[in-house]
């Protein structure tokens, strides 16, 4: 019976599309995941960049005064 009033047809692609959205949610999640990496990354070279800014700022006010002097 289901298959006379097409219900079984209907069934099944719902069934494949639920698929596919499963498949593309876990893609994107991958994508998503990769990205917190890269954050991750670009957050300990920002932490890099400004301890060297620090310690750049530090020399040069004792290479000033050893210049005064």
């Amino acid at each position: 019976m289901s298959s006379e009033n097409g219900w079984g047809e209907y069934s099944r692609l719902v069934l494949k599309e639920l698929e596919t959205l499963g498949t593309s949610i876990k893609e994107l999640n991958e994508s998503i995941n990769e990205m917190k990496r890269e954050i991750t990354e670009i957050r300990a070279r920002e932490d890099k960049v400004h301890e060297l800014v620090k310690w750049n700022q530090r020399n040069s006010r004792v290479y000033k005064k050893k210049l005064k002097n």
